[in-house]
């Protein structure tokens, strides 16, 4: 699969792009590269804090079993003008239950205007659209309120703690 067969999706100010192997090796060592190849701006601060130690792996992942597409990372891509804001994505295809964990995290002058929110709601609408996918998970930290509330715009709700200390689980079942 090459970078023109990513999956991509629009949400309206976005563009979310599925990570192939090329893209993920790009995203793991060079900015510049990544940014030519996803046609927009990569900005300082590259990848976002939360980001930084997953890169590789998704890398080494994707370039493993390209049909971890889609199922990965995501790259979102504010559209005008076009610039990467983020990443978002799965940490894998659905389980034996058909759940698939979700998680995003966005470069700190990109947050507080809706991007996280809207891409997630793009992101569960295209992992719906897979009918082995029956529940969407997330988790967050309890002390990030706007984490919680881009979950809670996107139907999840809470459904205990999470798997790491201080975390709390989100959910939400297929319609």
């Amino acid at each position: 699969m090459d970078d023109d067969d990513a999956p991509r999706l629009f949400t309206g100010r976005l563009e979310l792009i599925a990570a192939t192997p090329a893209l993920a090796r790009a995203a793991a060592t060079s900015p510049a590269t990544l940014g030519q190849l996803l046609a927009c701006e990569v900005p300082r601060g590259w990848p976002p804090e939360l980001l930084r130690e997953h890169e590789e792996h998704w890398a080494v992942q994707l370039e493993g079993d390209p049909r971890l597409v889609g199922w990965t990372a995501w790259y979102i891509v504010q559209v005008k003008p076009a610039v990467l804001v983020g990443s978002i994505g799965f940490a894998g295809r659905p389980d034996g239950e058909g759940v698939v964990e979700c998680g995003y995290s966005l470069v700190p002058k990109f947050q507080r205007k809706g991007y996280a929110t809207e891409a997630m709601g793009g992101l569960i609408d295209w992992a719906f659209s897979h009918e082995e996918v029956r529940r969407v998970r997330a988790q967050t930290y309890r002390h990030l309120a706007a984490s919680i509330r881009v979950l809670e715009k996107n139907g999840l709700s809470h459904v205990g703690d999470g798997d790491e200390p201080d975390t709390i689980r989100f959910e939400l079942r297929r319609p």
